[in-house]
């Protein structure tokens, strides 16, 4: 699969991630200057994962008709739209409007991305090309929230400009080398069909609470190891940089061997770091179980995409939607997760609580044999 290809689908994920996790560092100025409070501000952060987890599903079945090229584009045109217009919003009411906008261009966008690379990459190299294009996402984490933020340092409307130029290179960079991507024409109503595919929402329940006990290492990494500051931050770039890291081998492991071993390995490496958290009191096991953490929960969402596909290739749209929306539904449920045990039996209990949450994915990834690959079609590239 060419790299002029690649790259632009690459950037639109980046642009995604960025969008997803830049806003809760930019709170305290937005609450300062819109007049409201911190936690309030916070709501921008909530409605735009609501939002996406929401629609991604329900556009993609709408939209699964289009083809796959024309949905990126107009999930660009709102993803633009949406920043520009939380860059100009002189209310917090039109700023949370505008979130919710961008959220649904964003919610078109990662789906589409991925649907295009299976679409068109070869089937023994899919693993590998899926794990370019998610590797934006994954750099997200590690490299765009840290650079949006430093943008919007001085001012954080800048940051949201920033991302509404990066929306528009997207946009010029698809429309000159996306090249036109149909998938065969399903009635909406067999669309729909995956929604009662009880294998299909195994992979989705699996990636719901494998994220969920990911992030609440994440999230909560401070309060678990008493880490501030310096150590905290470097703690945190490392999981984001090791997410990237295995994200890649997922897609080299989905290629050489089978995408079903590749999510184990997610699974039980994430069981095994997680379980041994306790022990980072110290700057260097903390590094180590932080780079473990972030590198086994990289490793899932590659080989989960192929899964899902494999199912039902010709409902590839609404099904790489449902991943994307299980995924902010995993974030979701990290924080609420997390806050019960915080409040109910102290942070030092995270480690263990998520491990739990591992052991259904666990069952559920045995249990669900994936379908070998299906072939690219001469159809699918117009």
């Amino acid at each position: 699969m060419p790299l002029r290809i690649l790259l632009p689908l690459t950037i639109v994920t980046f642009a995604v991630g960025t969008d997803t996790f830049v806003i809760a560092g930019l709170l305290p100025a937005i609450s300062q200057e819109l007049h409201v409070s911190p936690t309030s501000a916070g709501q921008l952060v909530t409605a735009f994962s609501i939002t996406f987890a929401l629609a991604a599903p329900i556009l993609g079945a709408i939209t699964g008709g289009l083809r796959r090229d024309t949905a990126l584009k107009l999930g660009l045109i709102g993803f633009i739209i949406g920043n520009a217009a939380t860059a100009l919003a002189p209310t917090f009411g039109l700023a949370l409007a505008a979130r919710i906008l961008t959220a649904l261009g964003a919610s078109l966008l990662t789906p589409s991305a991925s649907t295009i690379t299976v679409a068109l990459a070869p089937a023994d190299k899919r693993g590998r090309a899926l794990a370019i294009v998610m590797g934006g996402l994954m750099s997200a984490t590690a490299l765009g929230v840290s650079l949006g933020l430093i943008i919007g340092q001085t001012n954080w409307r800048h940051t949201m400009w920033a991302l509404t130029v990066l929306g528009v290179a997207s946009l010029i960079a698809v429309f000159r080398w996306i090249p036109p991507v149909t998938l065969p024409a399903i009635p909406l109503r067999n669309r729909l069909q995956p929604l009662k595919d009880l294998r299909v929402l195994g992979i989705v329940a699996t990636t719901i609470l494998v994220v969920g006990s990911n992030m609440q290492i994440y999230v909560y990494t401070g309060l678990i190891t008493g880490a501030t500051g310096t150590m905290l931050i470097i703690g945190l770039t490392t999981f984001g940089v090791c997410t990237i890291i295995g994200n890649f081998a997922a897609g080299k492991l989905t290629d050489a061997y089978t995408p079903q071993l590749a999510v184990l390995v997610s699974i039980i490496g994430l069981a095994l770091s997680q379980t041994t958290f306790n022990l980072g009191v110290h700057l260097g096991i903390m590094l180590i179980v932080l780079a473990c953490n972030g590198f086994f929960g990289g490793m899932l969402t590659v080989p989960q995409q192929a899964r899902i596909v494999a199912e039902n290739p010709a409902n590839a749209p609404l099904l790489i939607a449902l991943l994307s929306s299980a995924v902010y539904t995993g974030f979701a449920l990290a924080g609420a997760v997390g806050k019960i045990v915080v409040d109910a039996v102290g942070a030092g209990t995270i480690p263990w609580t998520s491990a739990l949450m591992l052991l259904i994915p666990l069952l559920l990834t045995f249990t669900i044999k994936t379908p070998a690959a299906p072939a690219a079609t001469e159809e699918q590239v117009d």
